[in-house]
């Protein structure tokens, strides 16, 4: 049986927010604080194919999960605009109350689909997040919305589950090997342009749009 995804990160977001999104027990603010800064760094700013294809003072940027905006605050410093968004109603509360900064819009989500217009996102970024969706019907409508937001000349930059875990825990989601994300991608129109297996924390795709996807 699958897990209601938003009663599910409402409830844990409850317990301990800090720990469900980076699973590090005693993790202080600091620590938080300045992981979310390195994560930024090493996944987004300095990561080649997004320095060469994106001008992140001119582009909008789409966090899918942004959690208690731990990498979101950062994004501000080099995005003109931050659309930050969660499933989790409690995260996005905890993240207005973290994070005060301008050009960030931080939004609750349904978790499939996204309230904002067609072409007019330049990036899409998720990490840590796609790894707990335990629905694979949910990951394609994420996938096809996205698609439909973004620009032709964006990139979708996102970390899958690359091996099988207990579906039935807080933890579990969908797994993806290279064939299978694939798969999902022709579906969405995307095409990968780039990926990366790292062990077992997963598999990073980076995407290019093909078509526009209709539904």
């Amino acid at each position: 049986m699958m897990r209601n995804q938003k009663e599910t990160w409402n409830s844990l977001s409850l317990k301990n927010a800090h720990y469900y999104i980076c699973a590090l027990e005693n993790d202080s603010e600091e620590d938080f604080h300045n992981r979310g800064k390195q994560d930024c760094e090493l996944h987004i700013f300095n990561d080649d194919i997004i320095q060469k294809t994106i001008d992140m003072g001119k582009s909008t940027i789409l966090e899918v999960g942004c959690g208690i905006g731990r990498m979101t605050e950062f994004m501000a410093q080099k995005f003109r605009v931050v659309l930050a968004t969660d499933i989790s109603g409690e995260m996005i509360r905890l993240a207005k109350e973290r994070v005060k900064t301008k050009n960030i819009e931080f939004l609750e989500t349904n978790g499939s689909t996204f309230p904002f217009m067609d072409n007019s996102i330049d990036l899409a970024f998720s990490y840590l997040v796609f790894r707990h969706i335990d629905d694979p019907n949910m990951v394609e409508s994420n996938f096809r919305d996205i698609n439909r937001m973004l620009r032709a000349n964006g990139i979708f930059k996102v970390q899958m589950r690359l091996l099988p875990t207990d579906i039935n825990q807080w933890y579990g989601g969908v797994a993806y090997n290279f064939n299978s994300a694939t798969v999902l991608c022709k579906k969405s129109n995307f095409e990968i342009i780039h990926y990366k297996e790292i062990g077992t924390r997963g598999l990073w795709l980076w995407l290019k749009k093909i078509g526009h996807y209709a539904s």
